[in-house]
């Protein structure tokens, strides 16, 4: 499914994913499943089709719960909506997603070389208004971010 939608045949890639989707809902996999509607997604954005990534990405998140969050379901929903912010030109949004999944991979020690990139790309998107909007980011973490997918990022397009 990836690789047909990173040559453009969609049809072709999501018949594939939805074929995916269907086996990794019938055995509960979960991780598999957060990966199918991150692709999905990603599908959706290749047609333009926002609407339609956001109704993955709701699928991503209904997944999560008090005891279900863990940080491969967070990682995914941010991931999948940095896309629809990028995708968007949300660069502000984009900015807070990203430095709240940078913070966090600082914290835990693990590389952040893939978001500083992004960070960088962002900045200059941003121009003047990059200062202001990255120290608002920082003191975001990624399950107030999540949040702010549940209730306050909700699309307006």
């Amino acid at each position: 499914g990836d690789l047909n939608c990173e040559i453009g045949k969609y049809d072709e890639s999501r018949r594939w994913h939805m074929e995916s989707l269907k086996i990794r809902h019938d055995v509960q996999e979960k991780p598999g499943l957060a990966n199918s509607y991150k692709s999905l997604v990603q599908l959706e954005l290749a047609e333009d089709n926002v609407l339609a990534a956001w109704e993955w990405l709701n699928q991503l998140l209904a997944m999560m719960s008090p005891d279900n969050d863990q940080l491969f379901l967070k990682t995914d929903a941010i991931m999948g909506t940095l896309d629809i912010f990028k995708h968007t030109k949300d660069h502000v949004k984009a900015l807070m997603l990203v430095v709240s999944l940078y913070n966090d991979r600082i914290f835990r020690n693990y590389p952040v070389d893939r978001w500083e990139k992004t960070i960088a790309e962002l900045q200059e998107s941003l121009g003047d208004a990059y200062a202001d909007a990255r120290a608002n980011a920082d003191l975001e973490t990624l399950d107030s971010m999540i949040e702010k997918l549940r209730h306050e990022y909700k699309p307006t397009f």
